[in-house]
């Protein structure tokens, strides 16, 4: 018994040395520090069982918290009190869910009509039989000392982040409740699957769920003994190419991260007016530039947790990158930028300007004295129509004498 004590007491302190500063670090501490390492000592203590009451271990952090000596306002002081009552909320849940776990292992359930494609199956299966705390200890950086920067946090972000967790052991679970509701707005279930688990939604699924036609992606057929014949129908992609598209697919995603979380429209709607300015301070044929910026920055927040879309600051160096011309992505993209339509210079259409081959027939416009070009970025000769000399056509002596 004595050798079982001593193992977990060496793997108690190795995996508090990574956690906790060592004893004469202390000394070097500001009174909120000290503060603040006492707090998460209470949550470890609670999630190894040497505080066995979650009111006790709350009451403790709301004593170290205590406004009269910390000097928090009231909203600081609700907003940290959450932070840590977070961190034991995902403890008891952790139990819970092995618990869950163990006894569906032991009565399994038929599978469900979920459509099989439509969530991605990245997460391999946890073993049922490993202790949660045991396996939760190898994890250093969800430690109490990791989630430092939770008490910096917004509570809304705090609150996500929570839900992001607890979620993302069950997430189809979590899909299936959401699709099943009686007013859940119309949306792919593999988009809904994304943003449960905080995944940047892809707005060309999205258009292309607005304008689908068929009301099954696959035809399954019984081949009797459990067999089944599932034959993939072909899907019609719309991808996102025009502000407008993007409009239809965000204003539709917005529905559905509200519908999720409430709390969210405003961040939302801030993102919204964002990239519709920057639609409106380019012209069309940058669009494509500003989808490009969009999918970064969404991709970026989903890999930042700290980050929400409102952040904008945050994306400066993003849209350096995509929207300017000295940036890697912007400048890599303006060969592919569609040309503007209009025909030839010569026919009164378009620009005529630009770098192409030129042409050995005489610029319409120029000979009006219309042309906005130069001679060297004219696509057309400026001589003149009749005798292609280097005047035009009005002060042409063949031509007047042809007239």
């Amino acid at each position: 018994m004595s050798g079982r004590n001593s193992h977990d007491d060496s793997r108690h302190s190795s995996r508090r040395s990574w956690e906790e500063p060592a004893e004469d670090q202390h000394e070097n501490l500001t009174r909120s520090e000290l503060i603040e390492r006492s707090c998460e000592a209470i949550v470890d203590d609670y999630r190894h069982g040497r505080v066995s009451n979650k009111v006790l271990a709350l009451r403790q952090i709301e004593e170290q918290l205590n406004p009269e000596e910390t000097g928090l306002s009231d909203r600081e002081y609700l907003e940290t009190i959450n932070s840590y009552l977070t961190l034991l909320d995902d403890h008891d849940f952790s139990l819970r869910l092995a618990e869950q776990r163990a006894q569906s292992r032991r009565s399994p359930s038929p599978a469900g009509n979920r459509p099989a494609e439509d969530c991605d199956d990245e997460e391999d299966e946890e073993d049922d039989n490993e202790p949660a705390d045991s396996f939760e200890d190898t994890f250093h950086w969800e430690q109490t000392r990791s989630y430092r920067a939770a008490c910096s946090l917004d509570s809304d972000l705090v609150h996500t982040l929570y839900c992001y967790r607890l979620w993302s052991k069950r997430y189809r679970d979590v899909v299936d409740s959401l699709v099943n509701a009686p007013n859940c707005p119309p949306f792919p279930y593999k988009e809904w699957a994304r943003i449960v688990r905080g995944k940047a939604v892809d707005l060309d699924a999205i258009l292309s769920g607005i304008n689908a036609s068929a009301i099954n992606d696959d035809r399954t057929t019984s081949l009797g003994d459990g067999f089944e014949l599932r034959v993939k129908q072909p899907k019609t992609s719309r991808p996102v190419t025009t502000s407008g598209d993007w409009t239809s697919a965000w204003n539709q995603a917005i529905s559905a991260y509200v519908y999720v979380f409430p709390y969210r429209r405003d961040e939302l709607n801030l993102y919204s007016d964002h990239i519709n300015g920057l639609f409106g301070a380019v012209g069309p044929r940058y669009h494509h530039l500003v989808i490009a910026y969009d999918k970064a920055v969404r991709t970026y927040v989903e890999q930042r947790r700290s980050l929400t879309l409102d952040n904008i600051a945050a994306f400066d160096s993003i849209k350096i990158s995509h929207l300017f011309s000295i940036g890697l992505h912007g400048s890599s993209s303006s060969g592919s930028r569609p040309e503007s339509s209009g025909g030839r210079s010569g026919s009164g259409g378009g620009s005529g300007g630009g770098g192409g081959k030129k042409s050995n027939e005489p610029c319409h416009r120029w000979n009006k004295g219309t042309c906005p070009n130069s001679t060297k970025s004219c696509t057309y000769k400026h001589h003149c129509e009749t005798c292609h000399g280097n005047h035009v056509r009005a002060d042409c002596s063949r031509g007047k004498g042809s007239a």
